[in-house]
Order: C-alpha cells, then sequence, then structure tokens
C-alpha cells in the first residue's frame, strides 16, 4: 500500500506517540500553569460615578450635582442609558453604554463630561469618582474580623491589615464594610456660641474657609517660575482648635477652642456589620472583601491571602483578642467545576469502556478509554495558546465537548471492530477503511450540534459577551 499523508496521520506508530505524548505532557503543563478564575475577565460597558457634598441635602444634591452631571452624560456617544440617585451628601449616577462600544474611547468620553459637569459645582464638592464596572468587583474571597476588642482599636487593625494586603501582587483592592474613619469632631458648646451671637452655621462656615489652601501667583525669575501659595490645611488637632472664629467688642480674638471640645474620634456610623460564630451572640465585626487584580490567577491569590494571613496574625504585634474568620471565596466554586469536569471524565471513560466491553472488545473499550483524557488535555493546550484561562465557561464547553467526543470514540471503534473481526482486514486496512467510511457521518454529526449553537452568537449585550467567550 503506497505511503501517503493518510497513513502517516493514521498508521504511523512513532508519529501517533510522539503526539500521544505532545498532548499529555502540555495539557499537564497548560492545566497547572493556567490563569484560573470563576469568571473571564470581561469589560462590562457600564460605569457609576459617586461625588460627595459633605452636609447637603438630597435637594442640593439634585440641583447642584446631579443635574449638571446627567446635562453632560446624555450626549456622550455609544450611550444605552443611565439612572441616577441623590441621597443626602452622595450623588449617584450609573451609566450603561452600548454592548459593542470601545469601552476604553467610551470611558475617555465619559470623564471628559464629567470634568467639564465638574466645573459648575459649587464649592465644598468633592472631586467625581468614576468607577467601571467588572467581572472582577465581585470579591474572590471574603474576611471578618471580631473580637474583644474596641471599636476604635477594631477599625485601626481592620485599616492597617487593608493597606498590607493591598501591597500583595494579586490584590486590586481589599474594601472594608462596618468600619468607620478617624475624623476630626467639634462639639460646641450652645450656651458659649449664644453669648457671642454666632449659630453653629456660622462656626462650620468659619473652620471650612480656615482649611483650604490660597494660591498666591507666582515668583518670577530670569530662569524659573515658582508658584506660590498658603498652606491652610490643618495637620492636627491644635490647628483646629486655634482657628479665629470671632472678635468680641474689646478686640479680643475668639477662637474655636474656646467654644467647644475639639478631639479625634471614629466618624458616625454608615453601615453595621455583626457576626455569630458557631451559634454564638452577634458581636461588632468588620467585613473585608478582597478584589484580585485582572488576569491574575484566584485560586494563587486566595492561596497567598492565606499564607500572608497565617504569618501576619502570628506576629507579636497582632492583639490578642482579635480574630480572622473566611465568610467565602471563589476557591471553593472553582474546585467543585474542577472536580465536576474530573467526575464526568471518568464518569464518560467508564460509560463507553463498559459499551465497549460489552459490545465489541476489551481491546476496543482500553483505547478509546485512553484517548477520552488525551484529548481533552490536547482541548486544555489549545486553550492555553489561544489566549484563555481556565473558567467556568471553558470547563463547561469542556463538559459539552465530552459527550460529543464518546459518540464519535464509539462510532470509530464500531468500525474498527467490524473491519477486522467482520471482514478480516489488516488493522492499517481496518483504520483507512473506517475513516473513509465515518468520517463524513462523523463531521455532519459534528456540524449539526455546533450549528444548532450558532444562534447564539447573534445575542447581544453582556450575555452575548459570555456566551462569545
Amino acid at each position: 500500500m503506497p505511503r501517503g499523508p493518510a497513513r502517516f496521520f493514521l498508521l504511523d506508530p512513532t508519529f501517533a506517540i510522539v503526539l500521544a505524548a505532545a498532548c499529555v505532557f502540555g495539557g499537564l503543563v497548560s492545566y497547572f500553569g493556567m490563569v484560573r478564575e470563576n469568571y473571564p475577565d470581561l469589560a462590562i460597558p457600564q460605569a457609576t460615578i459617586v461625588t460627595e457634598w459633605p452636609g447637603a441635602s438630597p435637594e442640593q444634591i439634585e440641583e447642584e450635582i446631579t443635574k449638571p452631571l446627567e446635562d453632560e452624560i446624555r450626549a456622550l456617544p455609544g450611550l444605552r442609558d443611565y439612572a441616577s440617585s441623590s441621597r443626602n451628601s452622595v450623588s449617584i449616577v450609573s451609566v450603561q453604554f452600548q454592548a459593542d462600544v470601545d469601552i476604553a474611547f467610551a470611558m475617555q468620553q465619559l470623564r471628559a463630561r464629567v470634568d467639564e459637569a465638574e466645573a459648575e459645582f459649587p464649592r465644598g464638592v468633592e472631586a467625581p469618582e468614576i468607577e467601571q464596572v467588572s467581572v472582577n468587583d465581585l470579591p474572590v474571597m471574603t474576611l471578618v474580623l471580631y473580637g474583644d476588642l474596641d471599636a476604635y482599636a477594631l477599625n485601626r487593625q481592620a485599616e492597617r491589615l487593608q493597606r498590607e494586603l493591598e501591597r500583595l501582587p494579586g490584590i486590586r483592592r481589599a474594601n472594608l464594610q462596618g468600619a468607620r474613619d478617624r475624623a476630626v469632631h467639634i462639639r460646641l458648646d450652645p450656651a458659649r456660641i449664644r453669648s457671642i451671637g454666632l449659630s453653629p452655621v456660622d462656626v462650620r462656615e468659619r473652620v471650612t474657609e480656615a482649611n483650604r489652601d490660597l494660591a498666591w501667583g507666582s515668583l518670577e525669575s530670569e530662569t524659573t517660575t515658582l508658584p506660590l501659595y498658603l498652606e491652610g490645611r490643618f495637620a492636627s488637632v491644635e490647628d483646629v482648635a486655634a482657628v479665629p472664629i470671632t472678635r468680641l467688642d474689646d478686640q479680643r480674638l475668639v477662637r474655636l477652642g474656646e467654644l467647644g471640645r475639639v478631639f479625634v474620634d471614629l466618624d458616625q456610623f454608615d453601615g453595621e456589620t455583626a457576626v455569630s460564630i458557631d451559634g454564638a451572640a452577634f458581636e461588632p465585626s468588620i467585613t473585608m472583601a478582597i478584589l484580585k487584580r485582572p488576569g491574575a490567577d484566584t485560586l494563587a491569590t486566595i492561596d497567598e491571602v492565606r499564607r500572608f494571613l497565617r504569618d501576619y496574625t502570628a506576629s507579636p504585634d497582632w492583639p490578642a483578642g482579635l480574630e480572622i474568620a473566611e465568610l467565602s471565596d471563589e476557591g471553593e466554586i472553582i474546585r467543585e467545576s474542577f472536580s465536576e469536569v474530573v467526575g464526568n471524565l471518568l464518569q464518560g471513560v467508564a460509560a463507553v469502556f463498559a459499551v465497549l466491553v460489552l459490545a465489541l472488545t476489551w481491546r476496543e473499550a482500553t483505547v478509546a478509554a485512553l484517548a477520552l483524557p488525551i484529548t481533552l488535555l490536547a482541548a486544555l493546550l489549545a486553550v492555553t495558546l489561544f489566549g484563555f484561562t481556565l473558567n467556568t465557561l471553558v470547563i463547561l464547553g469542556m463538559v459539552i465537548a465530552l459527550g460529543i467526543l464518546v459518540d464519535v470514540f464509539v462510532l470509530v471503534m464500531e468500525g474498527m471492530h467490524e473491519g477486522i473481526y467482520v471482514k478480516g482486514e489488516s488493522f492499517d486496512q481496518a483504520a483507512l477503511s473506517t475513516v473513509k467510511a465515518y468520517l463524513m457521518p462523523a463531521v455532519a454529526g459534528q456540524v449539526t450540534t455546533i450549528l444548532a449553537m450558532v444562534p447564539l452568537m447573534a445575542i447581544g449585550g453582556v450575555d452575548g459577551k459570555f456566551i462569545r467567550l
């Protein structure tokens, strides 16, 4: 029988052994080296704009902040819709773009429009924060801190742990919930401020005016120009207490410290969390949601956080009585997905082996049982070469492909058995005749399966992006 491409690819034992070994080796290297995550890194065409104006009423927020933002945003190219919420001291605007818009360009345009609206904001409004919505905004791990500590010490330790965790290479951000920032409190004496004819609003305006840096022009020389400004922002509690408030009739200067008490304490509750461990009574706590960086391995990031926490809590600086517990982590979901794929693979191998042993012989059953895992390892290698991560969608595709592979292996083994044992052909003849007889039916069967899923590619929006991944 003359040699040709078909005989080389189907019958050459050296090529078959080398190909199988390459698939096994490449698949194993890919499995242990791939980035593993629950969902692929998908840029969602949504963003939120948060603007704070401390002390402003919802009506002021609506008129002075939210409406100027909406006026600028509604003309954005590629805008789908937007929604806003005006609350006490804060404005929140949610923006959603068309699914096919260039996210980088859309965010650039959004920031430019927000800058234009910011020019109309009243004095005292903080700079707007623009945050793009991302799949990676879901925490990969959630911790809770609790124990026999006062609120001040608990908040301080939570903030310290937050800073340390955000220094880890795989961590993008650690969000605290239930924590209270430290703030300067001014507790005025009502009798004193009434005696000098002032109101709390007057005192607040004096303090706000004093807590500013003032531009004083520039100093020019023959070689350079230096900007000049007066540093007026408070650096300590003493600076706040020394703020001049008014002058009495005898020209004596009255400072803030004379009108009340100025001290540093925790801010008011923005949200409170409590935890109960093993059915015990609820006690105050602080939760910490850990977000990974885009492209970071979820399982490796979780393991890195756990190693850091073991070392950090064992240090002498860790206060006695403070405990850390894990509330959730995506690693469990990912491991369950991997276990499910392995379980389905073993079930598929066992089913193919049992069917072929009963219908044919143990030889065909053994070949098919070995070919299934080798094929899936080759698929992992291909996934790596195309730049994809090992995530839930890839695993789901592999489970679907496993069912397709089982049909093909049963079909090919049936053809080989018929050629060798019924027609009396040699192994080479049976292999070639099986490929010739079953190639087109097998390809047609797989094509019909694929074509049945093609309409899913026409789904738009974020859901369509997930499917096309």
